[in-house]
């Protein structure tokens, strides 16, 4: 329709004072400019006669004022010196321009420049909607995204109410029974049983205690938030070691810590709880081993870095993979603690952007804890 050596659609974001091609063509060259690039690079007097809803126009590129880097190259390399430049508007706002460009004298027609608003015109209607579109789609994704994460929370909620209330109501049942038995050994004056009442009466109200300190702990992972900074893994397996000390030392378990373990980014607090709530899950699960060893270390998979807790103890059977990190699920009933180490684990992992999940080849074959913290600086966060 318009016989021209470049065409090129060039969209503008005032805000960000850029201007990015979105398409161009040559008789015979597919050549971009680096985009974005700074609004100067249009041209600043040509952006305001724009905005007004005039085209702007030249036969001599060279003979005008703001000459860009850009438009130098053009007429070295391309011979491109006639330049017509229409505004792409859209409800009256301008958001870019369709430039054709000729030859030296290959002066542009009234009836081209016509045409060429004509074209322009459909252009600006067709890149808003496209704009429109899209910011549609991700709007839908992020609802989808937010239904799925409410879901997700609403499940969770669901099964920690279920949980609390039977885990909680444990103890209260303990203590009651043995109130009522306490009660009757003192009027019976057993005094080999009034002891064994008041230890049993101790042991439950410290469970339930247990369990509302590590509800607590869970509840703040998200809210109560430390100041992100460097962290030395090394150092900080080594901290979370000596405050894991006593247990570790009670089971005769060796803990080897790689000297090559990563700096990251992160909750320090948060990242050596995890650490000892590993340490300490992997030496409660170490069964009748006679060796029992946990090393921490890493791995590079090429795409990132994968920490690790590696114990030989009992191991996992495939079907608990996902199950352990739960809240409250124990495999074994007998072995101490609340059943929410692992689930505050995964939460703070998660919090940090991350993922954990085990490796196991089954009972007797010992356990791999594995996550990954990805760099928070990295994303802008």
């Amino acid at each position: 329709m318009i016989p021209c050596a470049r065409a090129s659609a060039t969209l503008f974001d005032f805000d960000q004072n850029e201007a990015t091609f979105l398409a161009a063509d040559f008789d015979g060259m597919e050549t971009l400019a680096d985009t974005p690039m700074p609004l100067d690079e249009s041209g600043l007097d040509i952006i305001a006669l724009l905005k007004q809803n005039k085209p702007w126009f030249t036969n001599d590129m060279l003979k005008e004022t703001e000459v860009t880097e850009l438009d130098k190259r053009l007429v070295d390399e391309y011979g491109i010196h006639t330049w017509l430049t229409l505004p792409l508007l859209y409800q009256g706002q301008l958001i870019g321009a369709l430039n054709l460009g000729r030859g030296i004298g290959e002066s542009f027609t009234a009836a081209e420049a016509a045409t060429a608003q004509d074209i322009a015109n459909q252009l600006a209607i067709t890149v808003q909607q496209t704009r429109l579109y899209e910011a549609l789609q991700v709007e839908l994704t992020e609802r989808q995204n937010l239904i799925a994460q409410l879901e997700a929370n609403n499940a969770e909620l669901e099964r920690f109410t279920y949980t609390v209330s039977h885990d909680l109501r444990n103890p209260l049942v303990t203590i009651k029974g043995f109130l009522g038995m306490l009660n009757k050994d003192l009027k019976e004056n057993r005094q080999d049983k009034i002891q064994i009442d008041f230890q049993r009466i101790a042991g439950a109200a410290d469970k339930m205690d247990e369990l509302l300190t590590d509800l607590l702990e869970l509840s703040r992972v998200g809210r109560i938030v430390h100041p992100p900074e460097e962290v030395d893994l090394v150092k900080l397996a080594q901290e979370a070691l000596e405050n894991s000390d006593a247990r570790v030392r009670s089971k005769n378990v060796t803990v080897n810590i790689s000297p090559n373990l990563p700096i990251i980014y992160g909750d320090r607090v948060r990242l050596r709880e995890v650490l000892e709530n590993l340490i300490i899950n992997s030496v409660k699960y170490m069964g009748d081993q006679p060796a029992p060893i946990v090393e921490i270390g890493a791995r590079d998979n090429g795409k990132e870095q994968i920490i690790f807790v590696k114990d030989n103890g009992i191991g996992i059977e495939e079907k608990y993979n996902t199950r352990i990190f739960a809240l409250f699920e124990k495999l074994n009933p007998n072995i101490e603690g609340t059943g929410i180490g692992l689930a505050l684990v995964k939460r703070i992992i998660e919090t940090h952007g991350g993922k954990i999940w085990v490796e196991s080849d089954g009972l007797g074959k010992g356990s791999t804890f594995c996550f990954t913290i990805p760099d928070g600086r990295k994303q802008g966060g």
